[in-house]
């Protein structure tokens, strides 16, 4: 049997989710599986709707994977699978959420799967060819135009029992960031704005052993790809210093090994699990970026987000890790949460420009089915945006427009948070770029003349750019993989 697995709307980091179901399938033994993962600013036939289109000619069973955002992508695609006679199974985010109203508003839509999906993908692959599956946890499906729901799956309790990633299925040269890795599953806090429909709220994790083993097989099995990253590992865990026994050990065991990384958590951290011994040890096995997840810069709206914690405890995280020599710390923050204002934005970034990160990620708040801030804005306030219960395209999680608006807090008011808020950001991103080391790096790294109108027009956008975050990178010419077909 022939496998395609497709994320929809792909992006520089190669989807770990399918990554890790290409894996179990392959231990289930489906040896014929192929990831695609389309996204036309690749430059790279592999990541192309055509390339999806070619595989359809051998009637493949297709899994597509879809958050809400872009649902809409993921249906498109399955019809066009259904018209070329595959059998089509839907997962992820939006599946999980909808459940079986898909399969009572798509016709060419065969099975729903719900929840983490490494443990049953072998059996729902086998299951296809009688289309018959009956106790397998988690599935949605149709037996003589009936549609039977399943029991409900359960979430992965061993995450050491699982295959590493998939990573040779990848076309390596279209990701800036091919090494996502990801060692726990779930978050315990519960901010309201938070959707996790797949991992939820019980923080599962890898043994510090297994984590090694994992850090060890990707620098032998792939050893050109991990140097042309510069030997970089980017952790992708809702939460990674929840248990900080278990970072400490992972830190020791990577400095024991002498693995000589580095590693990026561009989420992951929490101000709440922090000391300074903490950073020292993070800093000396390889991390060289660290972001904490804080959303709120005032004492009110943190309150009402229930994230644990205060901004005394986020002025001592950023504090320990800046003495620690972490080389670039980032703090996210949202605008527009519950509670929010004007005056409390404006309060926010005050506290922002008072704590010396190096990087600020801001957005408008979103909302999405599932959270209780949904809930709350559908009660308290007005969504800007319609939405069919199906298509939320216009919801995206890094929107830069405004989402919805209350109040106290409307959306005239929002926009001008923003715009405040990116000047700030914009800022503190420059001042971290034009450090002596970076420039050099970035000089160092012309190769050719095409390097060099690059590098001019990089400059420009960072000059003249009113929101450097809203820009997503582009390739520089020496990496541009071309087109094979």
């Amino acid at each position: 049997m022939k496998i395609v697995l497709l994320d929809p709307v792909g992006s520089g980091i190669p989807h770990l989710g399918l990554l890790f179901l290409s894996a179990a399938l392959k231990q289930a033994g489906f040896k014929d599986t192929t990831f695609c993962s389309i996204d036309a600013a690749s430059n790279s036939f592999e990541r192309s709707e055509e390339f999806f289109l070619k595989q359809l000619e051998e009637k493949p069973l297709v899994l597509i994977t879809a958050t809400v955002p872009i649902w809409v992508d993921a249906v498109k695609y399955a019809k066009i699978a259904k018209e070329k006679g595959c059998f089509v199974i839907v997962g992820g985010p939006a599946p999980t959420t909808f459940g079986k109203k898909i399969l009572e508003k798509y016709s060419f839509i065969d099975v729903v799967v719900k929840g983490e999906g490494e443990l049953i993908i072998g059996d729902i692959a086998k299951a296809t060819t009688k289309n018959d599956f009956t106790g397998i946890r988690g599935v949605i499906w149709k037996k003589d135009s009936v549609i039977i729901e399943n029991e409900e799956n359960t979430l992965i309790r061993d995450l050491d029992s699982l295959p590493f990633p998939d990573y040779a299925a990848l076309d390596f040269k279209s990701y800036h960031g091919p090494f996502a890795f990801c060692t726990s599953r779930g978050c315990p806090y519960g901010c309201e704005f938070c959707f996790k429909p797949i991992h939820g709220r019980m923080f599962r994790s890898m043994s510090p052993e297994r984590v090694l083993e994992q850090m060890n097989w990707i620098i032998k099995t792939f050893p050109t790809e991990f140097e042309k990253v510069n030997r970089t590992i980017g952790f992708s865990d809702d939460i990674f210093n929840f248990d900080m026994e278990r970072a400490e050990k992972i830190a020791k065991m990577i400095i024991d090994q002498k693995l000589n990384i580095k590693m990026v958590s561009v989420n992951g951290f929490h101000v709440r699990h922090t000391n300074e011994a903490f950073f020292r040890l993070m800093k000396k096995a390889g991390f060289v970026e660290i972001w904490f997840g804080i959303d709120a810069g005032s004492e009110v709206v943190l309150k009402n987000l229930r994230k644990g914690i205060t901004l005394d405890m986020v002025r001592q995280a950023v504090k320990r890790a800046k003495k620690a020599g972490i080389l670039t710390i980032g703090g996210h923050f949202i605008i527009g949460l519950r509670g929010d204002t004007l005056e409390h934005s404006r309060a926010a970034i005050a506290f922002i420009k008072s704590i010396p990160f190096d990087e600020v990620g801001l957005t408008h708040a979103n909302v999405l089915p599932g959270t209780e801030l949904w809930d709350y804005v559908k009660e308290h306030g007005t969504l800007l945006h319609e939405t069919d219960g199906f298509d939320f395209s216009a919801f995206w999680q890094l929107n830069h427009g405004v989402i919805f608006e209350t109040s106290d807090f409307p959306k005239a008011d929002r926009i001008i948070a923003y715009e405040e808020a990116t000047k700030v950001m914009n800022y503190i991103r420059r001042r971290h770029i034009m450090k002596p080391g970076r420039v050099i790096k970035l000089i160092k790294d012309i190769h050719s003349p095409r390097d060099i109108i690059w590098v001019i027009g990089r400059a420009f956008t960072f000059i003249t750019s009113k929101d450097l975050r809203a820009r997503k990178r582009k390739p520089r010419p020496s990496e541009i993989k071309k087109v094979r077909k």
